[in-house]
């Protein structure tokens, strides 16, 4: 009898990212609205410090780094911890602006040259992205070595939009710099901060899918015990 309680959580989950995705497409279109003077105030831009844009973005990131907590505590997962102490990260970074700091830092430290718009500081904050993800990608190569198939399979379902938020975040971030006194500046800046709305969604969307899903049972997580039954 537990189809209905199934059930139900799947269509509260659908209709929880049908209105969190229905949100990121409006601001997007505040956006384009402020840009062509539709609306009159800067908070719609997405590019926008402090914007309504950010400030969804934190309130994402926050979330479901406090999902992925719970989650570890739950299930005693150090993957769900360690994702959660990432999402954390996002958060910070976002709000209190770590890795447009450490790009000023990197760039009076070290000769970085500009290329077209982008300023040394620019190239400093891909230089902060390149070495905080190598040290995250072998922090967590570290877990997975030591992970059961249930944790396993958290990597494997978050990695994926985590990885779009990083491309936007840190990829699109320097096209957006490069191109930033051109005509095509408002177009990636845009996609840039529209991309990473859409990916941190969609990250958001699989933590509560993590969180409704049903706990496995221990012989699916521990398979060597169940073997020697």
């Amino acid at each position: 009898m537990e189809w209905p309680v199934v059930a139900r959580s799947r269509r509260v989950l659908a209709v929880s990212v049908v209105l969190i995705l229905g949100v990121d497409v409006l601001l997007i279109a505040a956006d384009v609205l402020q840009r062509n003077h539709v609306l009159s105030d800067s908070r719609f831009l997405v590019t926008r410090e402090r914007g309504f844009g950010e400030i969804f973005q934190y309130a994402k990131a926050a979330a479901a780094a406090v999902l992925l907590a719970g989650l570890a505590v739950r299930r005693r997962s150090a993957t769900a911890l360690l994702w959660a102490a990432l999402l954390t990260f996002v958060a910070f970074d976002d709000s209190l602006q770590v890795h447009e700091r450490a790009g000023r830092v990197l760039a009076a430290a070290l000769p970085l040259p500009a290329i077209g718009s982008a300023r040394p500081n620019h190239l400093g904050e891909l230089l902060f992205f390149a070495s905080a993800g190598f040290a995250a990608a072998i922090v967590f190569a570290c877990v997975w070595l030591r992970a059961d198939p249930a944790d396993r399979r958290i990597s494997r379902l978050l990695v994926w939009s985590f990885g779009a938020l990083a491309v936007c975040a840190a990829g699109l971030d320097a096209v957006s710099a490069v191109t930033h006194d051109t005509a095509l500046g408002p177009v990636f800046a845009v996609l840039e901060e529209g991309g990473e709305m859409l990916a941190l969604t969609a990250l958001f969307s699989s933590v509560l899918y993590l969180v409704s899903a049903r706990p496995e049972p221990c012989a699916a997580r521990l398979p060597h015990l169940a073997s020697t039954r």
